[in-house]
């Protein structure tokens, strides 16, 4: 009884010896580059916008450097919604874009439904655009 015993616990040893690893999900990093809206032809600001990642109600933020890359690192491989959206005065936004505009101020937005985020890619653009906010 007590050599079957140390019999199934040598097996027993050996087949968790050999575990396989490499399943295993590895994290990844991924930096988003925001683009300005198209009409900001005199350039704009792309430090410190917020930028989310969102996954199955998770919530992941990061801030834009000067060049306007968020920097996401050590993140599970999956489908992310990616957004970014901040305010704009009239004043920035004419200076911007060069225009004669309203009293309003503007809100600058963008966002990604359904981005596959798996290592495959390093960097996702993610474009805005720029509306009026209606006071």
């Amino acid at each position: 009884m007590r050599k079957l015993l140390f019999l199934l616990l040598i097996l027993s040893a050996s087949f968790t010896s050999c575990v396989d690893y490499d399943d295993a999900v590895k994290a990844v990093a991924v930096d988003v580059q925001v683009a300005l809206p198209a009409e900001f032809v005199q350039g704009g600001n792309l430090s410190g916008h917020i930028v989310t990642l969102t996954r199955s109600g998770q919530t992941l933020t990061s801030a834009t450097d000067p060049s306007g890359v968020a920097h996401f690192k050590s993140l599970t491989p999956d489908v992310y919604a990616v957004a970014t959206s901040w305010t704009l005065s009239a004043a920035d936004y004419q200076t911007a874009t060069g225009r004669q505009v309203q009293n309003d101020d503007y809100t600058v937005t963008g966002s990604l439904v359904a981005q596959l985020i798996d290592g495959s890619e390093s960097r996702i653009a993610l474009a805005t655009n720029a509306h009026a906010v209606q006071s």
